[in-house]
C-alpha cells in the first residue's frame, strides 16, 4: 500500500513537472520546426547519457539536440514513456529537460535544438522546515519532509500572470487530481505578499489531501502543490502552510 500511494504521488507531481516545462522553447519557431514538435515518433534507445542519446539521435534520427553544459552532457536519462507509446518530439525534449534540470530552445543557425540550464538559484525564496530537504530541479523545487517521499512543490515558469492565464492554469492542475474540478471551487488566499487561487480537494482513490496555491508574480507563473497522507496531516500540514506564508519572489519589482 505504501509502495502504491508514493507511485501516486509521485505521478501526480510528475505531471505538473513536465506542464511546467512544455512551452519552453517553441516560440517564433519555423513552420518545419513547429511540426516536427508536433509529430509522434518513437524515443528509440533513450539511455545512457545526455551525450551518448544526442549521438543515437543524429545517426539513426537526424534529430540534433546539443548541449554546452558539461553537467547536462553527462546526465544520466532514461525513456518515461511505456514500451508501445508515440510521444511527439515536444514530449520527448520536455522529458530530456525535466531529468536534465534544464530548457530546450532552437538554435537557427546551427539547427540543432539546445538544452541550456538557466540560473542555478529558483526565482522565489521560502523559510524551509526543521529537518526538511529541497531539490532544485530546474523548473521547480522539491521540497521533502523527514516522514514522507513528498511534501511540498513550488513550479515556475515564464508567464503574463493575467487573471485569465492563471485561472486556466489553476484550473488544469486541478483537474489532474479531480476531472470535475470547478472554478468555483477555487477560493482566494494570500501566499506571502500575493494573491492566489487555493484549491483542495481528497483523492479518493488513496485518501492524499491535495492542495494547490496558484499565482503570478515578476512578470512569472508559480504553482505551489501539496500531497499529503491522512496520516501524515497533523505533522507535515503545519510545515506546508509556514513555508507557503514565507513565499517571497526573488525580485524588487515583484507584484
Amino acid at each position: 500500500m505504501l509502495k502504491r500511494l508514493t507511485t501516486c504521488l509521485t505521478l501526480l507531481l510528475s505531471l505538473l513537472a513536465v506542464d511546467s516545462v512544455a512551452d519552453s522553447g517553441d516560440k517564433n519557431l519555423a513552420p518545419a520546426q513547429q511540426q516536427l514538435l508536433e509529430a509522434h515518433t518513437s524515443p528509440g534507445m533513450m539511455m545512457g547519457s545526455f551525450d551518448s542519446y544526442a549521438s543515437y539521435l543524429y545517426a539513426v534520427r537526424n534529430v540534433m539536440i546539443h548541449t554546452y553544459d558539461d553537467d547536462i552532457n553527462s546526465t544520466q536519462i532514461h525513456s518515461t514513456f511505456q514500451a508501445n507509446d508515440k510521444p511527439t518530439w515536444r514530449e520527448i525534449f520536455d522529458s530530456i529537460a525535466k531529468q536534465t534540470g534544464s530548457q530546450w530552445s532552437y538554435d537557427s543557425e546551427h539547427n540543432y535544438w539546445v538544452f541550456s540550464k538557466g540560473s542555478t538559484v529558483p526565482p522565489f525564496t521560502i523559510a524551509i522546515a526543521p529537518g526538511w530537504k529541497s531539490e532544485y530541479r530546474g523548473n521547480y523545487v522539491s521540497y521533502r519532509p523527514p516522514i514522507a517521499p513528498v511534501g511540498l512543490d513550488i513550479y515556475f515558469k515564464e508567464s503574463s500572470g493575467i487573471s485569465e492565464q492563471i485561472t486556466s492554469s489553476a484550473l488544469k492542475s486541478a483537474q489532474k487530481v479531480n476531472p470535475n474540478a470547478k472554478e468555483t471551487e477555487m477560493k482566494n488566499q494570500r501566499v506571502g505578499q500575493h494573491d492566489a487561487l487555493f484549491y483542495s480537494t481528497v483523492i479518493p482513490s488513496t485518501g492524499i489531501v491535495w492542495r494547490q496555491w496558484v499565482f503570478g508574480a515578476d512578470k512569472k507563473e508559480f504553482v505551489i502543490v501539496s500531497a499529503i497522507k491522512p496520516e501524515n496531516e497533523k505533522i507535515i500540514l503545519p510545515d506546508v502552510q509556514k513555508m507557503v506564508q514565507s513565499f517571497k519572489v526573488n525580485s524588487n519589482s515583484a507584484s
